[in-house]
């Protein structure tokens, strides 16, 4: 199933179930990554579903138990796309720990990161597709707060620094924005 992209139907179906089974484990998890990326407007495709948790499940028998994340977590993996279950155990715990908290409830049911905790982790992340992410996060007018989104970078990655580096991509988003535009 590595070529096929599934639909975003079939993503949220794939989310519902998983955190469904999660829910009747009494673990709280929520959605983030590129289904999150869609659901806020991106055109981005993904091939799997992201939830961030507060703790481990058994996605068994709904989902095949692959692989651990390095990170923290482990990768299900299903028929039609994968389930990666991350419960961080890193230098990054606290940021995911804080975006579970503020994680609101979406129209399918289930939570969903802010686009501001969003943002910050893309940042974090700093792979080429998570920074491109984070452009159209920053570069969608009235979509992320960023006073809240440079707090969370100040509070939870590395105070002065990742404040002005960020500042830099909110520069660059809406460079990109207005170039668009024009």
């Amino acid at each position: 199933h590595r070529a096929y992209v599934p639909s975003t139907k079939e993503l949220v179906e794939i989310a519902k179930r998983a955190d469904t089974v999660a829910r009747r484990q009494g673990v709280s998890g929520a959605l983030v990554g590129g289904l999150v990326m869609q659901f806020f407007g991106s055109p981005r495709l993904t091939k799997d579903v992201d939830f961030i948790a507060d703790a481990m499940v058994d996605l068994t028998p709904q989902f095949r138990r692959g692989r651990i994340i390095s990170f923290g977590g482990r990768v299900y993996t299903g028929s039609v796309a994968d389930v990666d279950w991350i419960v961080r155990a890193d230098e990054y715990a606290e940021l995911y720990e804080d975006a579970l908290r503020g994680a609101g409830k979406s129209d399918e049911g289930f939570l969903v990161v802010t686009p501001e905790h969003l943002a910050v982790m893309k940042f974090a992340a700093r792979r080429p597709k998570d920074y491109d992410d984070l452009m159209y996060l920053l570069g969608k007018r009235g979509l992320v707060d960023t006073k809240r989104a440079l707090n969370s970078v100040h509070r939870f990655l590395g105070g002065r620094f990742a404040v002005d580096e960020f500042k830099a991509a909110i520069d660059e988003a809406r460079w990109r924005t207005r170039k668009e535009e024009s």
